[in-house]
């Protein structure tokens, strides 16, 4: 007699199912589950993340380039040095206009001081210097930048002018006694011969607030003529001789 086959083993519940790489139960099926999702989410959020990072960049990068916060304040650091240039600059320029005024008024004063007399002491001269250099004020008057003459011209019978007299207060400046003045004094002026002006100049040197390194003194002139008001002629104390023999006719 043949032996009876032996009876198939029974398989544990869900093993088949392994075996083809099905989940065995419904709880592997939640695990599997669970960490396929767990796995999507790590890599979805991972996703997020840098998208999320792109996309605050770029928002960043359109906000600069749109916005306008702290223009007024670039703007005004741009043109800050041009307005105190131009601030500074406009204070050199005013002084130096209203120095210059101060210069025309000076000799103005210097003539018509000594126009009104008929003759001119050496006190007198020293007062007409003094008060005249008053006009300058608050302008120093310092003899080493401020030089002041008056001078009276004898014009002869050929409209030809000299000098007569002349007095300064620096020393040098005064002009020399028979000095041919033509090309000081205006032709129009020397039409009218035998006759006497007052012959008025000044000279300042003027030192701008700014750029004094660059320009140095500035050199500012002012040259008035005036016509005796009481006599003919005004005489001084240093006067060598008569006009006539001084500046004598032709």
């Amino acid at each position: 007699m043949s032996a009876a086959p032996p009876e198939p083993t029974a398989e544990a519940p869900g093993a088949a199912r392994r075996r083809h790489g099905l989940p065995s139960s419904i709880f592997e099926l939640r695990r599997r589950s669970g960490l396929e999702n767990s796995a999507e989410h790590q890599s979805s959020g991972g996703a997020s993340r840098v998208g999320t990072a792109l996309r605050s960049t770029k928002r960043c990068l359109g906000r600069f380039g749109t916005g306008e916060g702290g223009v007024a304040l670039v703007e005004f650091a741009m043109v800050l040095p041009l307005l105190v240039l131009l601030y500074v600059g406009g204070i050199a320029v005013t002084q130096g206009i209203m120095t210059d005024r101060k210069v025309i008024l000076l000799a103005r004063s210097l003539g018509d001081i000594v126009a009104r007399g008929t003759t001119i002491t050496a006190s007198e001269s020293t007062d007409v210097f003094n008060a005249a250099s008053a006009v300058l004020a608050p302008y120093s008057a310092a003899t080493t930048i401020l030089r002041m003459r008056v001078s009276s011209v004898r014009i002869n019978n050929k409209g030809t002018s000299c000098v007569v007299w002349s007095l300064s207060p620096n020393s040098g400046f005064a002009r020399s006694p028979k000095d041919n003045v033509d090309s000081t004094v205006p032709a129009d002026l020397r039409a009218s011969t035998s006759s006497f002006l007052i012959l008025s100049e000044v000279q300042y040197d003027y030192t701008p607030i700014i750029g004094a390194s660059l320009t140095g003194a500035i050199t500012m002139h002012e040259t008035l003529f005036l016509k005796p008001r009481q006599s003919a002629e005004v005489t001084s104390y240093n006067q060598p001789t008569a006009s006539t023999t001084v500046c004598p006719d032709t």
